[in-house]
Order: structure tokens, then sequence, then C-alpha cells
């Protein structure tokens, strides 16, 4: 799933419960809603900044399914505060693959001309085999505007800034009793960053 950061907070419990049945190799499975499965892929899709054309293709089959709940889909994206990340996704599989848009889909992509802005700039960098580093300080403007929330991007920029990982880890190995200090190893690590930048 997502790091912590990133501030989409799934509810892994609601995930589970609305789980379905496959069967796999004769075998039964739960798995992921189709709704769910395409929220979880578009997501999964954003944070790699769409850099694998694979992803879009896995969501194109998603979009291909009969039945799917579009009303679901979308109530679920605003309440995680994901819907123009959904909305660019749709728009890169229209334009990159010939996914099919629905007419509401479309009329709500027109309504927010940040989205249909940052899927044509996303488009021009997956053409053009562009990528960005997730280390780097262009990454992270670019996970702030995909966010259409300023709550949203309030907590994901503290998140960011006070959520240490394993690049923190390796730079210095603390006892468990003072894990929490990664935090300042982290601010510390962002704030060189941002002077060299």
């Amino acid at each position: 799933m997502q790091p912590r950061f990133y501030a989409v907070d799934l509810d892994m419990d609601a995930l589970f419960r609305r789980a379905v049945r496959v069967s796999v190799a004769g075998r039964t499975v739960k798995t992921l809603s189709n709704e769910d499965v395409l929220v979880v892929l578009t997501l999964h899709a954003a944070k790699h900044v769409w850099g694998r054309l694979i992803w879009l293709c896995d969501i194109a089959q998603i979009l291909r399914l009969p039945n799917l709940n579009w009303e679901w889909i979308a109530e679920r994206a605003t309440e995680l505060g994901v819907a123009r990340i959904l909305y660019i996704t749709l728009r890169l599989t229209n334009v990159l693959l010939g996914a099919p848009l629905l007419p509401s889909v479309s009329s709500k992509l027109l309504d927010d001309p940040v989205s249909v802005a940052l899927a044509d700039e996303i488009r021009r960098q997956i053409v053009s085999r562009r990528s960005l580093n997730p280390e780097s300080l262009a990454y992270f403007r670019l996970m702030m505007r995909l966010r259409e929330r300023k709550a949203d991007r309030l907590r994901f920029l503290q998140r960011l800034a006070l959520t240490p990982g394993p690049n923190e880890w390796k730079v210095v190995r603390l006892p468990q009793p003072l894990f929490p200090l990664y935090r300042l190893v982290r601010l510390s690590r962002l704030a060189a960053r941002l002077v060299r930048a």
C-alpha cells in the first residue's frame, strides 16, 4: 500500500469486509472488489507517477469490466481526497490506451482544469520516458499538486517531514528506545536537501 506520508488513509478493515471470493487454480480465495482494486491501483500508479505503462494497462482492463459501481468509486475517491488522482488516471488510460471514459467522468474532468493540466503534463513525461526521482523536491511538489484538498496537502507535508523511513534508518543506527529520534534525522535530511536545492 501507500507509505503513511502520502496521507491517504485506507480503511483496511472495510477493504476486507468488501472483499469478494474468486476461484484461483481450483481454490477459493478472497480478493478486493473490482471497485477497490481500481482505487488501490490508481493510488499505486500515482505514487510512482504512472511510470510504467503496464499499470495503466491493468487499470484499463478494470475499466472494461461490466457493472462497475461508478457512483461508489467517485464517492470513495472524494472521501479519500483522491478524486483528482482518479480523474488523472482515467484521462491517461483514455489518451494513451483508448480506454473508455464515461460521460459523467468526462464532465468531472472538465470541471477540474487542474486535473486536465496535470494529466497532460504527466502524459508528456510518460511519452518522453522522463521520470522523477522520488526523493526530489519536484516529486514532492507534484504529489502536493495531485491532492485537491488543502487539508490533505498539509497532512502530506506534515507526515513527509516527520515520518522516517529506510533511508533514515540506514544513515543512523539508533537503539529501540531512541526510535522516536529518527524524526529528527528525517527533518535534518529534508533540511539538507532543501539547502542543496
